[in-house]
């Protein structure tokens, strides 16, 4: 039989490894078609390509593995319009006045993320400025309040006997934080940089007081550039770079090749040693992106490999003000 106390410090060690993920995954949730959808990483995105879009992503990671993490997320953003219905008169004449983006965009993102006993799940709300600097340059801030909660999965649990430390009422917590984020983009590139968890609040599971988790405030860097081969087709390498306090880091390099807006697939490399292939298409306003990861270390022999599916649907094609803006 355990002890008591042991069988709590088992409980907190397996959530201290969720928490910490091997300070590869920083405590939020990884993405590897994170260009497809930047919005979720970085707030100040929000509305910034003059869309109305609708994504889903839900990822698999390491299948082979007993309780793996999965990943599900649900994001919407818009940029708000000025002068949707205005009329003009002009020579006695009705006159329609074309609708135009205004700087503020918005956006909303569900999120959960399952890592064995320790579920993460929450809500974001965004708002985003936009301010166009040239002709086809723009520059976006944004901010994001979130509502997080943490929850170790009591029903996961095997005790060889009760405990009065363990109970299921109190293996969860709710924390509130905030996101930060500025973005650049032009007509072939684009560059952002975003904080989250910048409160880095401190939290404790049930009622044993002695362990106390701490989140840590993580910090992105997205870029990209987009090359014009021949008609039609086109190159755009990309990095992401994400970093702690403490300086536990992950580094993303890749490429993907784009024919028209329609077709696209690529290559890249994760530092822990993953190769990662994506694919995708598009059929009128829906795009559909799918993305293996490899893994190049000791996981493949226990591991099929990770999966991860991308889902979008965009809006006002034909109202955008700068359709230079769009990045897919």
């Amino acid at each position: 039989m355990l002890k008591h106390k042991h069988i709590y410090s088992l409980l907190l060690s397996a959530v201290l490894l969720g928490l910490a993920a091997g300070a590869m995954a920083q405590q939020v949730p990884m993405y590897s078609q994170y260009m497809f959808n930047k919005f979720i990483l970085n707030p100040a995105v929000a509305g910034s390509e003059g869309y109305t879009a609708y994504n889903l992503t839900s990822r698999v990671q390491w299948l082979g593995f007993k309780d793996a993490p999965i990943t599900n997320a649900l994001s919407a953003q818009t940029r708000l319009i000025k002068g949707r219905f205005a009329i003009r008169l002009s020579n006695r004449r009705l006159r329609y006045i074309a609708p135009e983006y205004g700087h503020v965009g918005i956006g909303v993102h569900v999120f959960d993320d399952r890592r064995g006993l320790l579920n993460q799940s929450g809500v974001q709300f965004t708002y985003a400025y936009h301010e166009k600097i040239e002709l086809k340059e723009q520059l976006s801030f944004g901010i994001t309040m979130s509502l997080t909660q943490f929850r170790v999965s009591y029903e996961k649990m095997i005790l060889y006997q009760p405990d009065r430390y363990l109970n299921s009422d109190r293996l969860s917590v709710l924390i509130p934080d905030f996101n930060i984020g500025v973005y650049y983009t032009s007509e072939h590139m684009f560059l952002g940089l975003a904080a989250s968890q910048l409160l880095q609040s401190a939290f404790r599971f049930g009622s044993f007081n002695e362990n106390e988790f701490r989140l840590q405030r993580n910090y992105n860097i997205m870029g990209g550039y987009r090359f014009l081969l021949i008609p039609d087709l086109s190159i755009e390498p990309s990095f992401q770079f994400k970093t702690t306090d403490q300086l536990f880091y992950q580094f993303d390099a890749g490429f993907r090749l784009y024919y028209k807006k329609d077709f696209w697939g690529g290559l890249s490399y994760r530092t822990g040693s993953a190769l990662i292939a994506s694919i995708g298409a598009r059929y009128n306003n829906l795009y559909f992106g799918y993305a293996y990861d490899f893994s190049l270390n000791k996981l493949q022999t226990y591991s099929t490999g990770s999966h991860e599916l991308m889902i979008s649907l965009k809006f006002g094609e034909n109202v955008r003000k700068y359709k230079w803006i769009e990045r897919y």
